[in-house]
């Protein structure tokens, strides 16, 4: 076999190794914006995850007919519009919305005591019971109607109608917020720990076996499996976190667990960062006069900031695609209202969620997925435009 037919046959594998590559990523986020992209609005950021029912009568209060769109029906005996629709669980529904504000709902719920209000807006119909004088008649989406069949079963004339209803559910409100606080907490613990055992290891500590040994330790737990963090977290750190919270898996065990994943990446980032800097910097700071503290924290930091900014995308995005820690140290329910106290879900573990269900959310995990993807995107985004800010000035310097 000649050099120039060894050459262009590993070209050839070069460029197919390649293109495989770029296609399977292409199909793979082809698919996850395709499925997804439908349900990306401001509603499913502001909309919680669990839907709230009601079992309400509303009394006939007749408006003036209305002219409307296809698809869209005026319920002349009520004031409120009706539409076929889809919840953001990819559920065939029928949509109540621009309720009149003086159409007032009383609850006949069994066990509940709510006074008189306002029919909320936007709301979907899961059965309804339409009163006459001449009898009752029910329909809904459980019934088989849809919006044209409903309509016109509505829109004959009637006294009141007793209607169950669920308010829209399948937002990412609780899991966002979780997350956030999740990334906020453990950046806050680990940041700093790491930042500062980085300058020890690289600055201050001396070239010996048991300093070798550390550093060994440190990229060995780089690549432990993140499940056995979880382990960790729930039978090591759980006894410290629940002195200040009272729940067992909660937001601030998961960030303390997430801390502790979270140092090896930002030691051994921040450790490249100071590498790099050059020798010169630290000799003309010495011989100046400054001390090595002095040299350290006005000198060698300030020259690493762009170093120091990729070490915390990499923690940030470490935080947003890790689950099988947080799923134990956390939980995979879904709480609409997290706090650091309590337990909830990242965005991720969400995803986990959505699939693990018999009949998994394919739509609605990867609009998550998308999401994920966005605040992925712009922090990288973010820290080059920074990093890049800080490497001009030093050049205009």
């Amino acid at each position: 076999m000649t050099r120039k037919l060894k050459d262009n046959i590993l070209k050839a594998i070069t460029i197919i190794a390649s293109s495989i590559s770029i296609i399977v990523l292409v199909l793979i986020l082809s698919f996850v914006f395709i499925r997804g992209a439908k349900h990306i609005n401001l509603e499913i950021f502001q909309t919680k995850y669990w839907s709230e029912t009601g079992l309400v009568v509303v009394d006939s209060k007749p408006q003036t007919s209305v002219e409307t769109e296809e698809g869209v029906y005026f319920i002349e005996a009520y004031g409120f519009y009706i539409k076929d629709s889809r919840s953001l669980e990819n559920e065939k529904t029928i949509e109540i919305f621009d309720v009149q504000d003086d159409l007032i709902a009383t609850s006949i719920a069994t066990g509940i005591q709510k006074d008189p209000y306002p029919l909320p807006n936007h709301i979907y119909i899961e059965s309804i019971k339409i009163v006459s004088d001449e009898g009752t008649k029910i329909g809904g989406i459980i019934y088989g109607d849809d919006a044209a069949s409903l309509a016109e079963k509505l829109n004959e004339p009637s006294n009141a109608i007793e209607l169950f209803y669920k308010t829209k559910g399948g937002g990412i409100y609780g899991s966002l917020k979780a997350t956030m606080l999740l990334i906020a907490t453990s950046i806050v613990i680990a940041f700093p720990i790491g930042v500062f055992a980085a300058i020890f290891f690289n600055e201050i500590a001396k070239d010996t076996k048991i300093n070798r040994l550390f550093k060994q330790l440190i990229d060995l737990l780089a690549g432990v499996p993140s499940v056995i963090f979880g382990l960790m977290g729930m039978v090591v750190l759980y006894p410290v976190v629940s002195v200040f919270v009272q729940s067992g898996r909660s937001i601030l065990l998961g960030s303390v667990t997430m801390s502790v994943v979270l140092l090896p990446v930002i030691i051994k980032t921040t450790q490249e960062a100071l590498i790099t800097i050059p020798n010169d910097l630290r000799y003309a700071s010495l011989s100046l006069g400054a001390s090595d503290t002095q040299t350290i924290f006005k000198v060698l930091l300030p020259s690493s900031i762009p170093g120091l900014l990729s070490s915390l995308i990499l923690a940030i995005s470490r935080i947003m695609g890790e689950s099988a820690a947080l799923i134990f140290t956390m939980g995979s329910f879904v709480n609409d209202n997290p706090t650091l106290g309590t337990g909830g879900t990242s965005l991720s573990v969400h995803i986990w969620s959505l699939l693990s269900h018999e009949n998994p959310n394919i739509e609605l995990a990867s609009s998550i997925a998308i999401v994920i993807l966005v605040l992925v995107l712009i922090l990288n985004l973010s820290v080059h435009y920074i990093g890049s800010f800080f490497k001009l000035g030093k050049g205009n310097a």
